[in-house]
């Protein structure tokens, strides 16, 4: 019941931004083009650690009212990864495909436009998925894991004018709420559970299939955080400078996998407002 408590009142927020009335509205297309760079442990592959570097796209859309803020997140990233270990024949590359796509909605808590610091509180349902193919001596093999479930999100907003040029800087924090998580027990291609015997074989058989993850704890989290500065144009368009960093850590299979990935984009908000 405590639990149920907890959950609520996160989503409050989220409840009491269908309550406004008309309002004056902003919106955005957004494009953004960057380079990213991923530091992996996924122990049920290789003991070995892997780091690399690849390319980011996102593309989205931002709404936003007197009120309300809502955003739009499309993301793939493709990364090269290198196994931090020398001479290691079992343990080389790796290639990672990440997807992520996000509804984030808002609310408001500052009344004047003027206001010093803006802060705004909300959630956002999201879906990722994260494929790893480990280059080995005689085959390939992959892991994978996904996510979809719902954020809590804060954000802090402060606009500023610098030579004569107007400017926005934001930072933005989620938090898991609850989730559903498939992270299966591979070896290599082979289910875990197809070579392992009796209730033991049986129980890495559950583990494979999807589970439901409450908040955060010590075999779950899933952390962004994201820095946008925003050079604002007369004719309502804007120039996006952002660094994004995510931190995934899931022990919830037979073995544990965390990625650590730091993103830095440029991207144009084209405005289409009425």
């Amino acid at each position: 019941m405590k639990k149920h408590t907890f959950y609520l009142l996160l989503l409050l927020p989220l409840l009491a931004g269908f309550q406004t009335n008309a309002q004056t509205t902003q919106k955005w297309f957004r494009q953004e083009f960057g380079f990213t760079h991923s530091n992996v442990y996924d122990n049920g592959q290789s003991l070995a650690k892997y780091s690399g570097s690849g390319l980011q796209l996102n593309l989205g859309g931002e709404t936003e009212r007197s009120k309300i803020y809502t955003k739009l997140d499309n993301t793939l990233m493709a990364t090269l990864l290198n196994a931090n270990i020398a001479n290691d024949k079992y343990a080389t590359r790796a290639t990672q495909i990440h997807g992520m796509m996000s509804y984030a909605y808002l609310r408001k808590l500052w009344k004047a436009q003027d206001s010093f610091l803006k802060l705004s509180f909300g959630g956002s349902v999201f879906v990722n998925a994260n494929v790893r193919i480990y280059s080995a001596l005689s085959n390939n093999t992959f892991s994978w894991d996904g996510n979809v479930g719902l954020n809590v999100i804060g954000k802090a907003q402060h606009d500023f004018s610098f030579k004569n040029k107007s400017f926005s800087m934001s930072y933005q924090l989620g938090l898991p709420v609850v989730a559903y998580n498939l992270r299966p027990n591979y070896l290599g291609f082979i289910p875990i559970s197809a070579v392992v015997e009796g209730e033991n074989g049986k129980n890495l058989n559950w583990q494979s299939l999807g589970r439901f993850v409450g908040g955060i704890n010590n075999k779950y989290l899933y952390l962004n955080q994201q820095i946008n500065l925003d050079k604002i144009n007369a004719n309502g368009n804007r120039l996006r400078l952002s660094y994004t960093w995510n931190y995934a850590n899931n022990g919830f299979a037979s073995h544990r996998y965390q990625n650590l990935t730091g993103s830095l984009s440029i991207g144009i908000l084209t405005n289409f407002s009425k």
